[in-house]
């Protein structure tokens, strides 16, 4: 239930900053003698990091409940879901709490 929201995301982000990074690169084209085909690589790259990062930062909540559930002993989370998981996290340690970890996660995303 993360994956594939998290990859419709993914790529329907990366379309649109790879298309934004490509237009900001050939406009600057003229005073760089750089060829056009590094100018697609460079845009693929960071459009790729970009749609990685900002999809961790979407999806890393649902991650965080994810691993709770998994973790937790069965009866524990048997009878529970999602949502209620989540409210237990947000009540006994905060919201801050299911953003624990992003930053090495967007590191590794880009």
């Amino acid at each position: 239930w993360r994956e594939t929201p998290a990859f419709g995301f993914y790529f329907a982000t990366y379309d649109t900053f790879k298309d934004r990074v490509e237009s900001l690169l050939e406009d600057k084209d003229e005073s760089h003698p750089i060829p056009s085909h590094a100018h697609a690589w460079a845009a693929s790259a960071l459009a790729g990091g970009i749609s990685g990062a900002w999809t961790w930062a979407i999806i890393y909540p649902f991650d965080v409940i994810k691993s709770k559930m998994q973790t937790s002993p069965l009866e524990r989370h048997l009878q529970k879901g999602m949502w209620t998981v989540a409210s237990d996290i947000v009540k006994e340690h905060g919201w801050r709490h299911m953003f624990r970890g992003l930053g090495v996660t967007l590191v590794r995303a880009f």
